[in-house]
């Protein structure tokens, strides 16, 4: 079992490690994304829901840290800065190559930020209450979040393509949430926003949901 420290970030997280075999003797790791669950009961005590049908999210980051071979602690890093579809079957965080080995004390970063036009973590999607009036909602986040992991021991074998997925679970987003609260929230030109400066306490609670999450799965 692992640990997740999320600065800020959403939901359950599982991260899993495949690897197989290519020629040339440099390993790739490759950072991956994905979401699940994109429709939630809001309060799972009435007939409200929300439903996420589309979001992004900007990666500018990415690092891998470890002991190799029992030696000296070394540490890759990657600048990403890129735009990932939250929807899309998996997203492509970016890759670092690493040498065959075996590797200890590991830890791996992902790091979202808003850059620009881009802001770091995006949904949109639709709160329809119990009465099915349907108001549609933004989530947005300019914060920088960062998905960090830590594992005992992985060996890597020469060329090898090894793959850290990270799946987020949409439905989570809402625990603690209730249809009252998204019914009563500030609409802004007929949208229900949900950021730092708008319907901050709904925000709030997402965030607290993210910053719970710490239960990782690892495997090769």
């Amino acid at each position: 079992m692992l640990k997740l420290v999320l600065a800020v970030s959403v939901a359950t997280f599982l991260i899993i490690l495949t690897s197989c075999s290519k020629d040339d003797d440099t390993g790739k790791l490759t950072y991956q994304l994905r979401t699940k669950n994109a429709s939630a009961t809001v309060n799972r005590t009435t007939s409200g829901s929300l439903n996420w049908t589309t979001g992004y999210a900007y990666a500018d980051k990415i690092r891998f840290e470890a002991r190799k071979d029992g030696g000296s602690r070394m540490s890759y890093e990657s600048g990403a800065g890129f735009r990932i579809n939250l929807f899309a079957p998996s997203s492509e965080l970016g890759s670092i190559s690493i040498s065959p080995g075996s590797y200890s004390e590991i830890e791996s970063a992902v790091r979202l930020s808003s850059s620009g036009p881009d802001t770091a973590f995006v949904l949109r999607g639709s709160f329809i209450n119990n009465i099915g009036f349907a108001v549609p909602v933004l989530l947005f986040v300019n914060e920088p979040l960062e998905f960090k992991a830590a594992a005992n021991d992985i060996t890597i074998g020469s060329g090898a393509n090894i793959t850290a997925l990270t799946t987020l679970d949409l439905s989570l987003l809402t625990t603690g949430i209730t249809e009252s609260m998204l019914s009563m929230a500030t609409h802004t030109n007929g949208v229900l926003v949900i950021s730092a400066a708008s319907n901050a306490n709904i925000y709030t609670i997402i965030l607290s949901n993210i910053n719970n999450i710490d239960d990782v799965k690892l495997g090769v």
